[in-house]
């Protein structure tokens, strides 16, 4: 009897530990302070961030710090757009999960009822919505991700055109890419007749009162917006072109606050109430039901399934729902758990060091949520984690400085400039500027050093990496192709 009641008593006291373990508010929001203040004075810390931790019917915390703008010294604010990239992912999942509760587009959608009088190759038209937005279709990418994330070059009238043309079918297991998405709001389109950014504002955004979301740059005063950092190997802080509207897209698109994400966050915790009856509780939940597996880790958080944009994982036992993103200068993560009732979303300006720093401020808040009494202890490594990032942004800097060493100060060899097309990724065009060669595709825009006689390096703010380039000549010495990594550009004029 003694056994008995001894584990039943364990048995009470393990499930209840977290209730009683967890700090008030007041606590937690003091704990949080003293841990952001100290992991931002770390090198891995961006120039500029947001932290928000909510439950499902509060705030308990809301940090911003640094500047949206280091040039201009403009504060970073919790109202403050910044840029997501693949967090837009799980609003896109919602919309998703929206179009099918309502009967507009259903999730078992396929892309050959989409689009009936597309000729799509062997196994393309079978494809299912949900396959898409679950990187589970076995398609190849066709273009679509470097037409829709960089250059702008690609509307949802001409997608199927492209399915057609140059997309194919392969296994399907799980494989992370912008491809889906961008195909899924297509397919939005043509059923609605409405652009994803219209249907995204008028089924998710106003009715949750996102006020301070959009995947418009043009609906935000440009000073108001929050400007992606980079290093690039200059020892500071450079604040990064903002991305155009023309480059937003279903996949990676939404300029948002850390207050919005916070709501957001919220949105799902509370259920329906929170979206005052404008979504129903299992649209909700359905956005987070597991599509399929995956076997990954970031940054410590291990992820084993996937939903609508959502990534499925297990945090010290408990199961959790999440997605990040990452683009040149930005980084961002949006997590909850629901049976811990706390969620928490990190945006953030900076490249290198920038995911660890966002990633720790998670984990730190949901130690301080659960009470763990190791919370100090692991806050601690945190710190000396974020303290030891600056061998790896040494690194970054100097692979930088590498690239640009090899540059020559020698004028680009003539008659390299003029326009050159791929029947895939569409056309290039490469003009003289003020200080050298410059390269437009749509709203892509790079620089191109010379590297010596007819190859250059390509340097872009919408790309990590520089790439070098090679120009082509005919036997006669005119300029025929430019080649960027496997793919081969002819020159049409």
């Amino acid at each position: 009897m003694k056994r008995r009641s001894l584990l039943a008593l364990l048995v009470w006291f393990a499930s209840a530990q977290v209730a009683f373990g967890a700090p008030s508010p007041t606590a937690f929001r003091r704990d949080m302070d003293a841990f952001v203040a100290r992991l931002s004075r770390t090198p891995g810390a961006p120039p500029g961030f947001v932290v928000v931790a909510v439950t499902g019917n509060s705030t308990l915390y809301e940090h911003a710090g640094g500047m949206r703008d280091a040039d201009r010294g403009a504060p970073m604010t919790l109202d403050t757009p910044i840029y997501n990239a693949s967090t837009t992912k799980a609003y896109t999942g919602l919309l998703a999960a929206i179009l099918d509760e309502k009967g507009v587009l259903p999730l078992n959608t396929r892309l050959d009822q989409a689009w009936p009088e597309a000729q799509l190759g062997a196994g393309v038209g079978d494809v299912a919505a949900s396959r898409l937005l679950s990187h589970t279709s076995g398609l190849s990418e066709g273009g679509l991700v470097f037409r829709s994330v960089y250059t702008g070059q690609i509307t949802a009238t001409e997608t199927p055109r492209q399915l057609a043309r140059y997309v194919q079918r392969g296994p399907s297991e799980f494989r992370y890419s912008n491809f889906g998405p961008f195909v899924y709001s297509a397919m939005a389109e043509a059923r609605t007749g409405l652009t994803w950014r219209d249907l995204l504002a008028r089924e998710v955004l106003s009715p949750l009162k996102l006020r301070h979301s959009s995947a418009r740059l043009e609906d935000f005063p440009v000073g108001d917006v929050a400007r992606c950092h980079s290093r690039r190997g200059q020892g500071g802080w450079t604040p990064l072109a903002l991305k155009p509207t023309a480059a937003l897209n279903a996949a990676g698109g939404m300029y948002t606050s850390g207050r919005d994400t916070g709501r957001f966050l919220q949105i799902f915790l509370r259920g329906e109430a929170a979206a005052e009856g404008a979504i129903p509780a299992r649209t909700l939940r359905r956005t987070w039901r597991k599509e399929a597996p995956q076997s990954a880790t970031f940054n410590g958080l291990s992820r084993d399934g996937y939903g609508l944009g959502w990534d499925l994982g297990e945090y010290e036992g408990w199961r959790y729902v999440s997605r990040s993103g990452g683009y040149v200068g930005c980084r961002s993560i949006a997590l909850f758990i629901p049976e811990l009732d706390i969620g928490v979303a990190v945006l953030s300006v900076g490249d290198t060091g920038a995911n660890s720093f966002n990633v720790a401020l998670v984990q730190q808040a949901l130690d301080l949520w659960r009470g763990d009494p190791r919370a100090t202890e692991r806050g601690a490594q945190r710190i000396a984690d974020g303290a030891r990032s600056a061998s790896a942004i040494a690194q970054a800097d100097s692979q930088w400085r590498a690239a640009l060493d090899r540059t020559k100060g020698d004028p680009v060899p003539a008659g390299l400039a003029g326009s050159y097309r791929h029947p895939r990724l569409g056309e290039l065009v490469v003009v003289s500027g003020a200080h050298g060669l410059i390269l437009h595709a749509g709203v892509f825009k790079a620089d191109l050093l010379p590297l010596g006689g007819d190859e250059v390096l390509l340097v872009s703010q919408a790309l990590a990496d520089p790439a070098p380039v090679r120009f082509s000549r005919t036997a006669t010495g005119s300029i025929s192709a430019l080649q960027w990594d496997d793919d081969r550009f002819e020159r049409i004029q």
